[in-house]
């Protein structure tokens, strides 16, 4: 949900490629609809002839997560790619990302598509994004408050990206390159960073603290059933 109570729902090109960039399908789309079902009406399309009113942004391969800007409400996601190349966007109203006909950043007969603002190469190896949360939570230090974080399934990584007042990617840096297989992260409401992973299906809290660390519970039961009433 968006910050205006709006049901965002990201739909992946399902091996079809081409209707990616056919307004008629939410085939590679990024839909938007009020929480009852119908269309809201300064979706973009509405009332075109011949396009589905839902779709707010298209020309998606696989978009793996997305999350909103608490602090902002500007939309970030990942795109997984095919062969060659993985993106991280930023996601606006009517926005073009090109796909089947361009993938990563666009270097030519690029008219009317939107580029990522941080793209990496496949380089041969498996490669599968995961977008993550802007940072804006008050446990990390300062050099990491809005912050735009993402992973990646198939490397293993999280990496943070620097963002500038317009939303552009300065610089990206390492965060956890040993994460394992990340699907899905989120931030807190104390500021730590959770992320789950697929395999070894965990979930994980990352924490900051200069002083003693966080008590870490510790419990063990010598009988783990039985019937009620049940003495442990």
């Amino acid at each position: 949900f968006s910050p205006d109570g709006k049901l965002f729902v990201t739909l992946g090109d399902r091996f079809k490629f081409d209707p990616a960039q056919d307004l008629a399908n939410d085939i590679g789309k990024i839909v938007r609809i009020n929480p009852d079902g119908s269309i809201p009406e300064d979706n973009p399309f509405v009332g075109q002839p011949g396009k589905l009113e839902a779709i707010w942004a298209y020309g998606f391969r696989n978009p793996w997560r997305f999350q909103f800007d608490s602090a902002t409400g500007e939309l970030y996601g990942g795109d997984v790619g095919d062969f060659s190349w993985e993106e991280v966007n930023h996601i606006v109203r009517a926005g073009n990302y090109g796909w089947p006909l361009k993938e990563g950043t666009c270097t030519a007969n690029c008219a009317g598509f939107i580029d990522p603002i941080h793209a990496y190469p496949h380089e041969g190896n498996s490669a599968a994004v995961t977008g993550g949360p802007i940072y804006r939570g008050g446990m990390f230090p300062p050099e990491y408050q809005g912050d735009l974080f993402f992973g990646d399934y198939a490397r293993g990584f999280i990496k943070h990206a620097n963002l500038d007042a317009a939303g552009h990617v300065t610089s990206v840096e390492d965060f956890d390159d040993q994460a394992g297989s990340v699907v899905d992260m989120k931030v807190a409401p104390d500021g730590s960073l959770y992320y789950i992973t697929y395999y070894p299906g965990a979930l994980y809290r990352v924490s900051f603290n200069t002083t003693s660390h966080l008590p870490v519970a510790s419990s063990s039961a010598d009988v783990t059933k039985g019937v009620e009433p049940l003495t442990v």
